[in-house]
């Protein structure tokens, strides 16, 4: 039985080497084809993998050096400096270290426990610095998504907005494409605001905020441009596919029931419909028809969907 603090080392070779066998601090398996070594070293059964110098590495040590790469575990290269082709080996196996196999069997062990510490430690240290600038990537794309959102409703906000807008009008005037635009209001806030309170008119918000992500397809985007302000940003949508979408999202808030009190509160949104180019050639100029045609859907009697004429 090996002692429970030896090293397991794995050696790949096509006979057992004698010099290994009874190696101080260590227990030592041969194995002779490389599926076999790869296999255990995916199954963490080495604490090192040996590979003998006989006379060069062909194909089968290369293999074993691709699995101990991916691991922490070090690979080890044995040669013995009397062989031909012993330096060629060398060269041509990336190992973590090289151990002289002539050497006294107590100094081939000291070199070798020392050498899979050190390469243990070093790969140690990279995958924690890898990790570190993973995680720290990370946030900062969370950071940037955060400052792109609004808080409350879970849409972009008004910066974002203008950002897309501009870059997807540029797109399509390059390219001859087309994209809807909805401005949408949630009627009645301010007056809810005002007599029953701003708790209830931020949970309504997130509602209708909820609402409106659930009805956006894959390359939509929404946006909550103002207090109870919305943008929604179709590309490649034309009047037809916009003012569809606009019902499917005057419908979704409608059936909304936000508890309050014994009455549940039913919200209500009114949108106005525009898109390019039918409605101008500007981004300026289709925002302000769909904020024209939701003035007419407010005057209407709120709770309505208006996309006016082609000017």
């Amino acid at each position: 039985m090996p002692a429970r603090d030896d090293l397991r080392l794995l050696v790949l070779g096509a006979a057992e080497e004698p010099r290994l066998q009874g190696l101080p601090g260590f227990s030592v398996r041969t194995v002779r084809a490389a599926r076999e070594a790869v296999q255990r070293i995916a199954g963490g059964d080495a604490d090192c993998i040996g590979v003998v110098c006989q006379p060069w590495p062909g194909s089968d040590s290369l293999r074993v050096q691709h699995a101990s790469e991916e691991t922490t575990i070090p690979l080890v290269l044995f040669v013995d400096p009397r062989r031909e082709g012993a330096a060629e080996a060398v060269s041509l196996l990336g190992a973590d270290a090289v151990v002289d196999l002539s050497w006294p069997p107590a100094l081939l062990a000291q070199a070798l426990r020392a050498s899979v510490q050190r390469v243990q430690t070093g790969r140690v240290v990279v995958d924690i610095q890898r990790q570190v600038l993973h995680v720290a990537a990370g946030q900062v794309v969370q950071l940037e998504s955060n400052a792109l959102r609004d808080e409350l409703t879970g849409l972009y906000n008004v910066r974002h907005f203008r950002q897309a807008l501009a870059q997807e009008h540029a797109r399509c005037e390059r390219h001859g494409r087309s994209y809807g635009l909805l401005s949408a209001d949630l009627d009645n806030l301010q007056h809810l605001n005002a007599t029953r309170g701003q708790e209830l008119g931020s949970r309504l918000l997130g509602e209708v905020g909820g609402a409106i992500r659930s009805e956006l397809g894959p390359r939509h985007q929404g946006f909550r441009v103002g207090g109870d302000e919305f943008m929604i940003l179709m590309p490649e949508a034309d009047t037809t596919a916009a003012l569809a979408l606009a019902h499917r999202l005057r419908e979704r808030v409608s059936g909304l029931r936000v508890p309050e009190g014994a009455e549940p509160v039913r919200p209500s949104l009114s949108l106005g419909v525009a898109s390019y180019p039918a409605h101008g050639r500007t981004s300026g100029d289709v925002v302000a028809h769909a904020d024209r045609a939701l003035l007419r859907a407010k005057a209407r009697g709120k709770n309505q969907v208006d996309a006016g004429a082609v000017p």
